[in-house]
């Protein structure tokens, strides 16, 4: 009688559980919104979160140059990485290699160090280094404003470990047994993927350049190359002790006649999936999937994404869609400028809702690394109306998410 008790009470509590895994992640709602401060003038362009929640780092674009800023959550700051020294005072990431000329951008922060971030750095020979800094290693010299200086030789220029010929127009960190590798598409060598500065040997055949690509936790890389109508998306398979390809594979993901695909993303929790844009020129709509590796299936998300391909500087972010860490749910923006929440937890029954936040003109997002708070670029009313670059303060919101 208690085992038969004891397995009801077991059926029940799973039945229970499912339920509410069905509904947990459809039932997100917006706690808290504030705005991140900055007292420059320009868009806000690629937000990017540490490992751990504590920093936000992120681009502003003027009339001039772009500039990788950062928020620090415990300090509640906002802080230039680079910023010319100005009556005895300095930035938190003063450098004695900045001037007028120089631009920051495409932040991306460590996979193993809360506190180590790298970026694309232009100088006046417009070639872009890739470089990075430990933020934490600074000597906090006013703990109040978290003011601090540092050596140019804290500095660790990975552009000039990684042996690069030209300037570097996409990039991501892979970390591996402890060690990070960066892979990189140069400006001069569209057609090579570059690993550490090292070619992949990875064939073209009839086309010759990447669009984009993505990495997985467990070194799968996907390339998608393009309007190729053949070869279209590779996954490829990586081998870091070796430092070799073991397996290239056709994704044979369908696409409409005279459409691209673009800009594919790995699932965090899960490499067997992943999403996938595809944009149709002849009729300007992007449409969102998601596609099963090992089911080779995939699923319409949606067909009416929202794209800001036009409105600013190349940015790796384009078309507003972030996956929350767990997995198993996705914002984006839609064409009507409304923030989605897609969870995909069943594949065959995607659940969407829009997300109240009373911000207008969403333009990218980006979930922080635990899952707590999305981040929301914004642009000014007559900026997205007129597609103009204005003179104004960059628009970037933080919500706290609550379920």
């Amino acid at each position: 009688m208690r085992s038969d008790f004891m397995t009801q009470l077991i059926l029940t509590f799973c039945f229970l559980f499912c339920i509410l895994n069905n509904n947990i992640y459809s039932q997100i709602k917006s706690k808290n919104i504030f705005i991140v401060q900055s007292e420059k003038r320009g868009g806000a362009n690629n937000p990017a979160w540490s490992i751990n929640s504590r920093y936000l780092a992120f681009e502003i674009t003027d009339s001039i140059n772009v500039q990788v800023m950062v928020y620090d959550f415990k300090q509640k700051e906002t802080y230039a990485l680079f910023v010319k020294e100005q009556n005895d005072e300095a930035t938190m990431f003063f450098s004695n290699e900045t001037d007028d000329n120089n631009s920051t951008q495409m932040p991306m922060w460590s996979k193993n160090n809360e506190s180590v971030l790298y970026y694309l750095h232009t100088l006046d020979d417009q070639i872009r280094r890739l470089k990075s800094i430990d933020l934490e290693q600074q000597n906090i010299i006013d703990e109040k404003m978290a003011i601090s200086y540092y050596e140019n030789n804290d500095i660790n220029n990975v552009g000039d470990d990684i042996e690069q010929e030209s300037g570097i127009s996409n990039y991501s960190i892979y970390a591996y047994d402890d060690e990070e590798y960066k892979f990189t598409i140069e400006k001069d060598t569209p057609s090579e993927l570059k690993f550490n500065g090292g070619g992949m040997d990875i064939e073209m055949q009839k086309i010759d350049l990447f669009a984009s690509f993505h990495l997985a936790r467990d070194g799968s890389l996907v390339v998608c190359k393009g309007s190729d109508e053949s070869k279209d998306i590779l996954l490829i398979k990586y081998d870091f002790d070796s430092q070799e390809i073991i397996n290239i594979e056709e994704l044979s993901i369908p696409r409409t006649h005279g459409g691209t695909h673009l800009e594919p993303s790995f699932n965090p929790t899960n490499p067997s999936q992943l999403i996938i844009l595809e944009y149709i020129l002849a009729e300007n709509i992007n449409k969102l999937y998601l596609y099963d590796i090992q089911k080779n299936d995939y699923q319409l998300i949606d067909q009416s994404i929202y794209s800001n391909k036009g409105n600013q500087l190349a940015r790796e972010n384009k078309t507003s869609y972030t996956w929350h860490p767990n997995g198993y749910l996705i914002a984006f923006v839609n064409s009507d400028q409304k923030i989605v929440l897609a969870d995909i937890s069943n594949p065959n029954s995607i659940k969407k809702e829009t997300l109240e936040t009373g911000i207008t003109y969403p333009d990218q997002l980006q979930f922080s690394s635990n899952g707590k708070y999305l981040a929301i670029v914004a642009l000014p009313e007559e900026q997205y109306l007129t597609k103009s670059k204005l003179n104004t303060f960059a628009q970037l919101y933080v919500v706290e998410l609550s379920r």
